[in-house]
Formats: C-alpha cells, structure tokens, sequence
C-alpha cells in the first residue's frame, strides 16, 4: 500500500469510530504530501523528524497537544 491509500484508510477508520480527527488528518495529509505517494516500507526514520521540525503551516505551527502526540506517533509507528 501506498502512503495516500493507507492514510485515507486510517482516517476513515477513526472518524468510523465517532472521532472527529480534525488536526491528526490535516497532520497525517501534510505528512503525505512531504514523503509522497510512496510505499510504507520507502519512508525512512529520517525523514519524519524532518517533517516534524520543518515548521509547517501556519495553522499546525502553534505545536497543540495533540500535534505534538500526533507528531510523536508519526515518530514511533511510521517507520518500516
């Protein structure tokens, strides 16, 4: 599976499960925008530190709670 396909799936399942997931999908889409449509297993270690440190956009800028958790998951789970 490929980033898109897998991050609409996982974003479908949570909002099944009655969850908004307004700020993790505008994480988790810009996350895919910055590795590109690429197999699970191409994404590297290195580079989610780097999308987390990029500085974003104005609206993810502001390091929330839950962006940081967000963040701090992309760190622990996105990696093949």
């Amino acid at each position: 599976m490929r980033t898109a396909e897998i991050i609409a799936n996982y974003i479908e399942h949570k909002r099944g499960l009655g969850m908004r997931f307004a700020t993790e999908n505008a994480i988790l889409i810009a996350f895919g925008r910055f590795v590109g449509n690429v197999a699970l297993c191409e994404i590297r270690s290195a580079m989610i530190p780097r999308f987390v440190d990029r500085g974003g956009t104005t609206r993810l800028r502001a390091k929330s709670t839950t962006s940081w958790r967000v963040s701090l998951a992309l760190r622990s789970r996105v990696i093949c």
